[in-house]
Protein backbone atom coordinates (compact mmCIF):
# COMPACT_ATOMS: atom_id res chain seq x y z
CA UNK A 1 0.00 0.00 0.00
CA UNK A 2 1.69 3.53 -1.00
CA UNK A 3 1.55 6.02 1.02
CA UNK A 4 0.26 9.57 -0.63
CA UNK A 5 2.18 12.55 0.50
CA UNK A 6 4.29 15.60 -0.92
CA UNK A 7 7.41 13.95 -2.66
CA UNK A 8 9.78 16.83 0.20
CA UNK A 9 9.33 13.87 3.01
CA UNK A 10 11.48 11.29 0.65
CA UNK A 11 14.55 13.57 0.34
CA UNK A 12 17.64 12.05 0.86
CA UNK A 13 18.74 13.11 5.10
CA UNK A 14 22.17 14.04 4.19
CA UNK A 15 21.15 16.69 1.12
CA UNK A 16 18.93 18.63 4.61
CA UNK A 17 22.64 18.50 6.83
CA UNK A 18 24.44 19.59 3.39
CA UNK A 19 21.54 22.93 2.88
CA UNK A 20 23.31 26.12 3.37
CA UNK A 21 22.01 28.30 5.23
CA UNK A 22 22.64 32.05 5.30
CA UNK A 23 25.30 33.47 7.99
CA UNK A 24 25.18 36.91 9.03
CA UNK A 25 28.89 36.11 10.30
CA UNK A 26 31.67 38.17 8.60
CA UNK A 27 35.61 37.53 9.24
CA UNK A 28 38.68 40.08 9.75
CA UNK A 29 41.19 40.14 8.29
CA UNK A 30 43.10 41.75 11.30
CA UNK A 31 42.44 38.76 13.64
CA UNK A 32 45.76 39.44 15.67
CA UNK A 33 44.53 42.89 16.67
CA UNK A 34 40.58 42.41 16.54
CA UNK A 35 41.18 39.36 18.90
CA UNK A 36 44.13 40.51 21.12
CA UNK A 37 45.73 36.91 20.34
CA UNK A 38 49.21 37.73 22.09
CA UNK A 39 47.31 38.95 25.02
CA UNK A 40 45.37 36.44 25.36
CA UNK A 41 48.40 33.85 24.75
CA UNK A 42 49.85 35.74 27.59
CA UNK A 43 47.31 35.41 29.99
CA UNK A 44 47.11 31.64 29.86
CA UNK A 45 50.58 30.98 29.77
CA UNK A 46 51.18 32.66 32.91
CA UNK A 47 48.60 31.65 35.24
CA UNK A 48 48.69 27.95 33.38
CA UNK A 49 45.57 27.27 32.61
CA UNK A 50 44.94 24.09 30.80
CA UNK A 51 41.29 24.08 29.48
CA UNK A 52 40.18 27.24 27.85
CA UNK A 53 36.19 28.02 26.72
CA UNK A 54 36.06 30.67 23.79
CA UNK A 55 33.03 32.02 23.57
CA UNK A 56 31.87 34.10 20.69
CA UNK A 57 28.45 35.97 19.76
CA UNK A 58 26.77 34.85 16.37
CA UNK A 59 28.26 37.72 14.73
CA UNK A 60 32.36 36.47 15.36
CA UNK A 61 31.86 33.19 14.78
CA UNK A 62 33.13 32.81 11.00
CA UNK A 63 36.59 34.38 12.87
CA UNK A 64 36.41 31.31 15.88
CA UNK A 65 38.06 28.15 14.04
CA UNK A 66 40.90 31.12 13.19
CA UNK A 67 41.17 32.36 16.32
CA UNK A 68 41.40 28.98 17.90
CA UNK A 69 43.72 27.61 15.83
CA UNK A 70 46.11 30.34 16.77
CA UNK A 71 46.12 30.19 20.34
CA UNK A 72 46.47 26.31 20.02
CA UNK A 73 49.54 26.59 18.23
CA UNK A 74 50.90 29.17 21.06
CA UNK A 75 49.63 27.72 24.26
CA UNK A 76 49.78 24.12 25.45
CA UNK A 77 46.13 24.29 26.70
CA UNK A 78 42.60 22.48 24.97
CA UNK A 79 40.69 25.03 23.46
CA UNK A 80 37.24 24.58 22.85
CA UNK A 81 34.33 27.09 21.16
CA UNK A 82 31.02 27.41 22.55
CA UNK A 83 29.63 27.73 19.42
CA UNK A 84 25.45 28.66 20.99
CA UNK A 85 24.65 30.38 24.17
CA UNK A 86 22.26 29.09 26.58
CA UNK A 87 21.50 32.78 27.36
CA UNK A 88 22.10 36.38 25.82
CA UNK A 89 25.14 36.35 23.54
CA UNK A 90 26.67 39.19 26.52
CA UNK A 91 26.59 36.90 29.18
CA UNK A 92 29.42 34.64 30.03
CA UNK A 93 27.92 31.58 29.33
CA UNK A 94 29.34 29.39 32.27
CA UNK A 95 27.10 26.49 31.67
CA UNK A 96 28.23 25.48 28.35
CA UNK A 97 31.54 25.79 29.86
CA UNK A 98 30.87 23.55 32.48
CA UNK A 99 30.68 21.03 29.95
CA UNK A 100 34.29 20.89 29.23
CA UNK A 101 35.69 21.29 32.71
CA UNK A 102 37.14 24.48 31.63
CA UNK A 103 39.23 26.76 34.31
CA UNK A 104 39.03 29.70 32.01
CA UNK A 105 36.52 31.67 29.52
CA UNK A 106 37.53 34.17 27.02
CA UNK A 107 34.54 36.38 26.11
CA UNK A 108 34.35 38.08 22.56
CA UNK A 109 32.16 40.59 21.39
CA UNK A 110 30.17 42.59 23.53
CA UNK A 111 29.29 41.87 26.56
CA UNK A 112 26.84 43.55 29.34
CA UNK A 113 29.85 43.57 32.20
CA UNK A 114 27.98 41.77 34.62
CA UNK A 115 29.63 40.06 38.04
CA UNK A 116 30.39 36.52 37.34
CA UNK A 117 29.91 34.12 40.03
CA UNK A 118 32.30 31.46 39.00
CA UNK A 119 35.13 30.86 36.43
CA UNK A 120 37.63 33.64 35.81
CA UNK A 121 36.76 35.12 32.57
CA UNK A 122 38.53 37.58 30.47
CA UNK A 123 36.52 39.83 28.06
CA UNK A 124 37.67 40.91 24.28
CA UNK A 125 35.85 43.24 23.32
CA UNK A 126 37.21 43.49 19.27
CA UNK A 127 38.43 46.94 18.88
CA UNK A 128 36.12 48.20 16.26
CA UNK A 129 37.29 51.66 14.23
CA UNK A 130 37.20 54.92 15.51
CA UNK A 131 37.40 57.97 13.55
CA UNK A 132 38.56 60.48 17.14
CA UNK A 133 39.23 63.84 15.54
CA UNK A 134 35.89 63.57 13.38
CA UNK A 135 33.94 62.81 16.92
CA UNK A 136 35.67 65.51 18.49
CA UNK A 137 34.23 67.54 16.49
CA UNK A 138 31.12 66.57 16.52
CA UNK A 139 30.89 66.84 20.49
CA UNK A 140 32.06 70.26 20.29
CA UNK A 141 28.67 71.40 18.00
CA UNK A 142 26.77 69.45 20.66
CA UNK A 143 28.51 70.61 24.31
CA UNK A 144 29.99 74.36 23.01
CA UNK A 145 30.10 75.51 26.50
CA UNK A 146 33.49 73.99 27.92
CA UNK A 147 32.59 73.91 31.97
CA UNK A 148 29.27 71.71 30.71
CA UNK A 149 29.80 68.27 33.04
CA UNK A 150 29.87 65.74 30.78
CA UNK A 151 30.37 61.83 31.01
CA UNK A 152 31.52 59.80 28.57
CA UNK A 153 29.96 56.43 27.60
CA UNK A 154 30.33 53.74 25.04
CA UNK A 155 29.95 50.34 23.50
CA UNK A 156 32.58 48.45 24.85
CA UNK A 157 33.64 47.59 21.13
CA UNK A 158 34.65 51.40 21.15
CA UNK A 159 36.27 51.36 24.28
CA UNK A 160 39.83 51.57 22.96
CA UNK A 161 39.15 54.95 21.30
CA UNK A 162 37.95 56.70 24.58
CA UNK A 163 40.98 57.62 26.33
CA UNK A 164 42.12 58.94 22.93
CA UNK A 165 39.12 60.78 22.23
CA UNK A 166 39.05 62.86 26.15
CA UNK A 167 42.78 63.23 25.89
CA UNK A 168 41.76 65.29 22.14
CA UNK A 169 39.04 67.10 24.40
CA UNK A 170 40.91 68.11 27.32
CA UNK A 171 44.37 69.16 25.73
CA UNK A 172 42.85 70.85 21.99
CA UNK A 173 39.47 71.55 22.90
CA UNK A 174 39.93 72.72 26.59
CA UNK A 175 37.00 71.00 28.50
CA UNK A 176 37.39 71.04 31.81
CA UNK A 177 34.56 69.10 33.44
CA UNK A 178 34.53 65.90 31.73
CA UNK A 179 34.56 62.30 33.13
CA UNK A 180 35.22 58.68 32.07
CA UNK A 181 35.81 55.51 33.62
CA UNK A 182 37.23 53.08 31.38
CA UNK A 183 35.63 49.53 30.98
CA UNK A 184 38.64 47.32 32.00
CA UNK A 185 37.91 43.80 30.66
CA UNK A 186 39.71 42.00 33.48
CA UNK A 187 37.93 42.55 36.10
CA UNK A 188 36.54 39.17 36.73
CA UNK A 189 39.84 37.43 36.19
CA UNK A 190 41.25 37.43 39.42
CA UNK A 191 38.55 38.45 42.19
CA UNK A 192 36.56 35.33 43.90
CA UNK A 193 33.15 34.97 43.97
CA UNK A 194 31.20 37.60 46.45
CA UNK A 195 28.48 36.24 48.12
CA UNK A 196 25.70 38.23 48.59
CA UNK A 197 23.10 37.74 50.94
CA UNK A 198 19.52 39.32 51.31
CA UNK A 199 19.99 40.09 55.10
CA UNK A 200 23.64 41.37 55.76
CA UNK A 201 24.16 42.54 52.12
CA UNK A 202 27.52 42.14 50.25
CA UNK A 203 30.05 39.64 51.80
CA UNK A 204 33.13 41.83 51.19
CA UNK A 205 31.11 45.28 52.66
CA UNK A 206 30.53 43.43 55.49
CA UNK A 207 34.24 42.42 55.63
CA UNK A 208 34.93 45.61 55.41
CA UNK A 209 32.70 46.59 58.02
CA UNK A 210 34.00 44.31 60.24
CA UNK A 211 37.73 45.30 59.84
CA UNK A 212 38.82 41.83 58.10
CA UNK A 213 40.28 41.56 54.97
CA UNK A 214 38.57 40.27 51.61
CA UNK A 215 40.68 41.41 49.37
CA UNK A 216 40.56 38.31 47.35
CA UNK A 217 41.26 40.34 43.86
CA UNK A 218 39.49 43.13 42.01
CA UNK A 219 35.62 43.86 43.78
CA UNK A 220 33.38 44.98 40.95
CA UNK A 221 30.17 44.19 41.99
CA UNK A 222 27.29 45.52 40.57
CA UNK A 223 25.53 45.38 43.77
CA UNK A 224 27.75 47.62 45.58
CA UNK A 225 27.60 51.63 46.52
CA UNK A 226 29.94 53.60 48.64
CA UNK A 227 28.58 55.33 51.69
CA UNK A 228 29.18 58.88 50.83
CA UNK A 229 26.64 58.55 47.84
CA UNK A 230 29.16 59.60 45.19
CA UNK A 231 28.68 56.50 43.19
CA UNK A 232 26.80 55.51 40.32
CA UNK A 233 26.17 51.80 40.58
CA UNK A 234 22.83 51.68 38.68
CA UNK A 235 23.74 49.97 35.82
CA UNK A 236 26.93 47.76 35.18
CA UNK A 237 28.96 50.84 33.73
CA UNK A 238 29.60 52.64 36.96
CA UNK A 239 31.64 55.78 37.92
CA UNK A 240 32.89 57.53 40.80
CA UNK A 241 31.26 61.13 41.02
CA UNK A 242 33.31 64.46 42.14
CA UNK A 243 32.26 65.30 45.89
CA UNK A 244 28.92 66.95 45.90
CA UNK A 245 27.81 65.89 42.53
CA UNK A 246 24.69 63.97 41.26
CA UNK A 247 24.25 62.08 37.81
CA UNK A 248 21.38 64.97 37.28
CA UNK A 249 24.28 67.40 37.20
CA UNK A 250 25.61 65.75 33.93
CA UNK A 251 25.16 65.55 30.41
CA UNK A 252 25.89 61.71 28.83
CA UNK A 253 27.71 61.39 25.61
CA UNK A 254 27.30 57.86 24.35
CA UNK A 255 29.76 56.46 21.62
CA UNK A 256 27.97 53.76 19.76
CA UNK A 257 25.25 53.05 17.74
CA UNK A 258 21.71 51.21 18.76
CA UNK A 259 21.97 48.63 20.78
CA UNK A 260 20.72 47.16 24.18
CA UNK A 261 23.27 48.98 25.78
CA UNK A 262 22.03 52.14 24.94
CA UNK A 263 18.61 51.46 25.60
CA UNK A 264 19.46 50.48 28.92
CA UNK A 265 21.41 53.50 29.53
CA UNK A 266 18.45 55.64 28.18
CA UNK A 267 16.25 53.90 30.88
CA UNK A 268 18.75 53.96 33.97
CA UNK A 269 19.59 57.71 33.17
CA UNK A 270 16.31 58.74 32.43
CA UNK A 271 16.91 62.48 33.77
CA UNK A 272 20.09 63.34 31.90
CA UNK A 273 20.23 64.69 28.61
CA UNK A 274 22.12 61.73 26.50
CA UNK A 275 23.82 62.32 23.19
CA UNK A 276 25.22 60.03 20.49
CA UNK A 277 27.65 59.20 18.36
CA UNK A 278 27.50 56.29 15.89
CA UNK A 279 31.35 55.58 14.31
CA UNK A 280 29.77 53.88 11.62
CA UNK A 281 27.40 56.63 9.95
CA UNK A 282 29.38 59.16 11.69
CA UNK A 283 26.11 60.86 12.67
CA UNK A 284 25.33 62.89 16.15
CA UNK A 285 21.44 62.84 17.75
CA UNK A 286 19.86 64.02 20.75
CA UNK A 287 18.49 60.81 22.48
CA UNK A 288 16.59 62.08 25.57
CA UNK A 289 13.82 62.42 22.84
CA UNK A 290 13.08 58.88 23.25
CA UNK A 291 12.99 58.43 27.13
CA UNK A 292 9.46 59.61 27.82
CA UNK A 293 7.95 57.43 25.58
CA UNK A 294 9.86 54.39 26.46
CA UNK A 295 8.80 54.88 30.51
CA UNK A 296 5.48 55.51 29.51
CA UNK A 297 5.67 51.98 27.97
CA UNK A 298 7.37 50.45 30.92
CA UNK A 299 4.33 52.75 33.45
CA UNK A 300 2.24 50.71 31.51
CA UNK A 301 3.59 47.53 32.10
CA UNK A 302 3.98 47.86 35.69
CA UNK A 303 0.08 48.44 36.11
CA UNK A 304 -0.06 44.78 34.32
CA UNK A 305 1.92 43.53 36.67
CA UNK A 306 -0.36 45.02 39.72
CA UNK A 307 -3.36 43.59 38.24
CA UNK A 308 -1.48 39.82 37.85
CA UNK A 309 -2.55 37.26 40.50
CA UNK A 310 -0.86 34.67 38.60
CA UNK A 311 3.13 35.73 38.12
CA UNK A 312 5.85 33.55 36.10
CA UNK A 313 9.73 34.13 37.13
CA UNK A 314 11.79 33.22 34.18
CA UNK A 315 15.34 32.46 34.70
CA UNK A 316 17.34 34.23 31.87
CA UNK A 317 21.24 33.94 33.30
CA UNK A 318 23.05 31.56 35.20
CA UNK A 319 26.37 33.36 35.55
CA UNK A 320 25.72 36.51 36.97
CA UNK A 321 26.37 37.26 40.99
CA UNK A 322 23.00 37.15 43.16
CA UNK A 323 20.66 36.02 40.55
CA UNK A 324 19.55 33.22 42.98
CA UNK A 325 19.17 35.88 45.37
CA UNK A 326 17.12 38.50 43.41
CA UNK A 327 15.03 34.73 42.62
CA UNK A 328 14.24 33.71 45.83
CA UNK A 329 13.55 37.45 47.07
CA UNK A 330 10.87 38.01 44.27
CA UNK A 331 9.49 34.54 45.33
CA UNK A 332 9.08 35.75 48.98
CA UNK A 333 7.41 39.20 48.44
CA UNK A 334 4.87 38.18 45.68
CA UNK A 335 3.64 35.33 48.38
CA UNK A 336 3.92 37.67 50.87
CA UNK A 337 1.47 39.78 48.75
CA UNK A 338 -0.91 36.75 47.76
CA UNK A 339 0.30 35.98 44.29
CA UNK A 340 0.83 32.67 43.04
CA UNK A 341 4.47 31.80 41.43
CA UNK A 342 6.03 29.72 39.12
CA UNK A 343 9.82 29.63 37.76
CA UNK A 344 10.72 28.57 34.77
CA UNK A 345 14.18 28.12 33.48
CA UNK A 346 13.81 27.65 29.36
CA UNK A 347 17.04 29.17 27.87
CA UNK A 348 16.33 31.64 25.12
CA UNK A 349 13.08 33.22 25.17
CA UNK A 350 10.51 33.32 22.02
CA UNK A 351 7.00 33.79 21.71
CA UNK A 352 6.16 30.37 21.29
CA UNK A 353 7.31 29.30 24.45
CA UNK A 354 5.67 31.80 26.65
CA UNK A 355 2.73 31.30 25.13
CA UNK A 356 2.45 27.33 26.58
CA UNK A 357 1.77 28.64 29.68
CA UNK A 358 -1.81 30.01 29.48
CA UNK A 359 -2.33 30.50 33.38
CA UNK A 360 0.56 32.86 33.90
CA UNK A 361 -0.48 36.49 33.63
CA UNK A 362 2.63 38.33 33.51
CA UNK A 363 6.53 37.24 33.57
CA UNK A 364 9.17 38.59 35.77
CA UNK A 365 12.93 37.89 33.92
CA UNK A 366 15.65 37.44 35.79
CA UNK A 367 18.33 38.25 33.19
CA UNK A 368 21.38 40.52 32.92
CA UNK A 369 20.94 44.46 32.56
CA UNK A 370 20.93 44.27 28.75
CA UNK A 371 18.49 41.31 28.32
CA UNK A 372 16.15 42.12 31.08
CA UNK A 373 14.40 45.17 28.85
CA UNK A 374 12.62 43.42 26.05
CA UNK A 375 9.76 44.31 23.72
CA UNK A 376 7.08 41.53 24.88
CA UNK A 377 4.39 43.20 22.51
CA UNK A 378 4.54 40.08 20.37
CA UNK A 379 3.94 37.84 23.76
CA UNK A 380 0.90 36.37 24.90
CA UNK A 381 1.86 37.55 28.14
CA UNK A 382 3.61 41.30 29.26
CA UNK A 383 7.76 40.07 30.52
CA UNK A 384 8.91 42.81 33.30
CA UNK A 385 11.86 43.40 35.41
CA UNK A 386 12.50 42.33 38.83
CA UNK A 387 12.79 46.17 39.70
CA UNK A 388 9.31 46.67 37.85
CA UNK A 389 7.52 44.07 39.60
CA UNK A 390 8.91 44.81 42.94
CA UNK A 391 7.36 48.40 42.11
CA UNK A 392 4.10 47.04 41.42
CA UNK A 393 3.25 45.73 44.61
CA UNK A 394 3.85 49.09 46.52
CA UNK A 395 7.34 48.24 47.19
CA UNK A 396 10.85 51.26 46.75
CA UNK A 397 8.02 54.02 47.44
CA UNK A 398 6.09 53.14 44.19
CA UNK A 399 6.59 54.64 40.62
CA UNK A 400 8.95 58.28 40.66
CA UNK A 401 10.64 57.45 37.32
CA UNK A 402 13.66 56.07 38.98
CA UNK A 403 14.62 53.12 37.00
CA UNK A 404 16.92 50.26 37.78
CA UNK A 405 17.66 47.15 35.55
CA UNK A 406 20.99 45.86 37.62
CA UNK A 407 18.77 43.21 39.92
CA UNK A 408 22.06 43.70 42.23
CA UNK A 409 21.44 46.94 42.82
CA UNK A 410 17.40 46.12 43.25
CA UNK A 411 18.63 43.91 45.90
CA UNK A 412 20.98 46.34 48.10
CA UNK A 413 17.69 48.56 47.83
CA UNK A 414 15.53 45.89 49.65
CA UNK A 415 18.27 45.02 52.06
CA UNK A 416 18.58 49.15 52.65
CA UNK A 417 14.72 49.24 52.75
CA UNK A 418 14.20 46.39 55.00
CA UNK A 419 16.97 47.76 57.98
CA UNK A 420 15.13 50.73 57.86
CA UNK A 421 11.76 49.38 58.52
CA UNK A 422 11.32 46.15 60.52
CA UNK A 423 8.88 43.47 58.02
CA UNK A 424 5.39 42.96 58.81
CA UNK A 425 4.67 39.21 59.84
CA UNK A 426 2.29 37.06 57.94
CA UNK A 427 0.62 37.80 54.83
CA UNK A 428 0.34 41.57 53.01
CA UNK A 429 -3.46 41.61 53.10
CA UNK A 430 -5.08 44.09 51.19
CA UNK A 431 -9.22 44.02 52.06
CA UNK A 432 -9.88 46.54 50.05
CA UNK A 433 -9.04 46.67 46.38
CA UNK A 434 -7.40 48.76 43.99
CA UNK A 435 -8.57 50.66 40.61
CA UNK A 436 -6.86 49.27 37.83
CA UNK A 437 -5.55 51.91 35.22
CA UNK A 438 -5.48 49.08 32.55
CA UNK A 439 -9.11 48.20 33.18
CA UNK A 440 -10.85 50.77 34.48
CA UNK A 441 -12.24 48.79 37.33
CA UNK A 442 -11.21 47.38 40.92
CA UNK A 443 -9.32 44.74 40.97
CA UNK A 444 -9.38 42.30 44.23
CA UNK A 445 -5.55 41.81 45.35
CA UNK A 446 -3.88 38.58 47.29
CA UNK A 447 -6.82 36.33 45.88
CA UNK A 448 -3.66 33.84 46.54
CA UNK A 449 -3.50 34.63 50.33
CA UNK A 450 -3.22 31.20 52.15
CA UNK A 451 -4.11 30.68 55.62
CA UNK A 452 -1.48 28.26 57.30
CA UNK A 453 -3.89 25.14 59.07
CA UNK A 454 -2.51 25.87 62.77
CA UNK A 455 -4.35 29.12 62.62
CA UNK A 456 -7.04 28.68 60.45
CA UNK A 457 -10.53 29.53 62.09
CA UNK A 458 -14.19 27.42 61.45
CA UNK A 459 -15.28 29.95 58.97
CA UNK A 460 -11.67 29.15 56.74
CA UNK A 461 -13.05 25.48 57.09
CA UNK A 462 -16.56 26.27 56.10
CA UNK A 463 -15.02 27.92 53.01
CA UNK A 464 -13.01 24.96 52.01
CA UNK A 465 -15.90 22.77 52.10
CA UNK A 466 -17.71 25.03 49.70
CA UNK A 467 -14.66 24.20 47.28
CA UNK A 468 -15.95 20.39 47.34
CA UNK A 469 -18.18 19.51 43.93
CA UNK A 470 -20.14 16.97 42.47
CA UNK A 471 -17.95 15.53 39.57
CA UNK A 472 -20.33 12.81 37.72
CA UNK A 473 -22.92 10.33 37.37
CA UNK A 474 -21.44 8.18 39.92
CA UNK A 475 -21.23 11.45 42.88
CA UNK A 476 -17.50 10.82 42.94
CA UNK A 477 -16.39 14.28 45.22
CA UNK A 478 -13.21 16.07 43.47
CA UNK A 479 -11.68 18.90 45.28
CA UNK A 480 -11.14 21.96 43.12
CA UNK A 481 -8.11 23.47 44.47
CA UNK A 482 -7.97 27.22 44.64
CA UNK A 483 -5.52 27.69 41.87
CA UNK A 484 -4.64 29.22 38.33
CA UNK A 485 -5.18 25.59 37.06
CA UNK A 486 -7.81 24.79 38.09
CA UNK A 487 -9.29 28.23 37.05
CA UNK A 488 -7.83 27.73 33.35
CA UNK A 489 -9.37 24.42 33.24
CA UNK A 490 -13.04 25.14 34.31
CA UNK A 491 -12.52 28.71 31.86
CA UNK A 492 -12.39 26.26 29.22
CA UNK A 493 -14.92 25.07 26.96
CA UNK A 494 -12.89 22.29 25.72
CA UNK A 495 -11.36 20.20 28.54
CA UNK A 496 -10.08 17.08 26.60
CA UNK A 497 -11.93 13.66 25.58
CA UNK A 498 -14.31 12.33 27.89
CA UNK A 499 -13.30 8.88 28.97
CA UNK A 500 -16.08 6.62 29.71
CA UNK A 501 -14.67 3.50 30.82
CA UNK A 502 -17.84 1.59 31.51
CA UNK A 503 -19.23 2.12 27.86
CA UNK A 504 -16.32 1.01 26.32
CA UNK A 505 -14.24 -2.50 26.45
CA UNK A 506 -10.50 -2.47 26.16
CA UNK A 507 -9.15 -3.61 22.26
CA UNK A 508 -6.84 -5.98 21.70
CA UNK A 509 -3.49 -4.69 21.24
CA UNK A 510 -2.39 -4.87 17.31
CA UNK A 511 1.12 -4.11 15.77
CA UNK A 512 0.41 -1.49 14.12
CA UNK A 513 3.50 0.84 11.21
CA UNK A 514 7.58 1.22 12.63
CA UNK A 515 10.29 3.02 11.17
CA UNK A 516 10.14 6.65 9.96
CA UNK A 517 7.64 8.52 8.00
CA UNK A 518 9.49 8.34 4.50
CA UNK A 519 9.32 4.15 4.90
CA UNK A 520 6.92 2.31 7.26
CA UNK A 521 7.22 -1.48 7.88
CA UNK A 522 4.04 -2.61 8.20
CA UNK A 523 3.76 -5.65 10.53
CA UNK A 524 6.02 -8.37 9.49
CA UNK A 525 6.40 -7.34 6.07
CA UNK A 526 9.85 -6.42 5.58
CA UNK A 527 9.12 -4.12 1.97
CA UNK A 528 9.33 -0.55 3.52
CA UNK A 529 6.40 1.09 1.60
CA UNK A 530 7.71 4.46 -0.17
CA UNK A 531 5.64 7.86 0.20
Amino acid sequence: MALAGPSNFSEDAQAVIDRPQPAHSVKHDNIEQVYEIQRCVDIITSRDFRKVALQFPDELLADSAAVAELLTQRTSAQIFVLADTSYGSCCVDQVAARHVSADFIIHFGRSCLSSVSESPVLYVFGQQPVDVDDCATKFTTLYPEKDTPIMLMCDVVYAHAMDPLLSTLKNQYNYTQLLHKPIKSDENLDRAPCAFSTTTGCACQSAASAGTDNTSGTQNHDHHEAANGNHSYATSRHADLPEGKRMEDYSLFYVGGESLTLTNILMVYNKCEVSSYDPVTKEVRAESSKVNRMLMKRYYLVQKARDADVVGIVVGTLAVSSYMDILNRLKKVLRKHGKRTYTFAMGKLNVAKLANFAEIDIYVLVACPENSLIDSKEFYRPVVTPWEMELAIGLHGGWTGEYVTAFGEVLRRDVQEDNDKEEESGDVSDEEPHFSLVTGRYKKDGIYTSTPRSTATQDDLSDDLKKLTIRNAPSDLALVLEGPGAAQLNSRQWRGLETKYEDHAPSAIQEGRSGIASGYVVGENTDQEKR
